[in-house]
């Protein structure tokens, strides 16, 4: 028998668009989150840090 090769549809539907758009923000925005907790965090422990040592 053969096999029926099925065209593979490269195109996005709608949904598909808005989907992305959505994965796109969210992952921009958890990572800009995450970059500003973390230059806070090493930004509070090197006050804390200094103030000790200074204070």
């Amino acid at each position: 028998m053969a096999k029926k090769l099925k065209k593979q549809n490269t195109e996005k539907r709608g949904f598909d668009k808005i989907y992305d758009k959505k994965d796109k923000k969210l992952g921009k925005l958890f990572t800009w989150i995450m970059l500003i907790l973390i230059v806070s965090s090493v930004v509070l422990s090197l006050g804390f840090s200094l103030y000790s040592y200074f204070g």
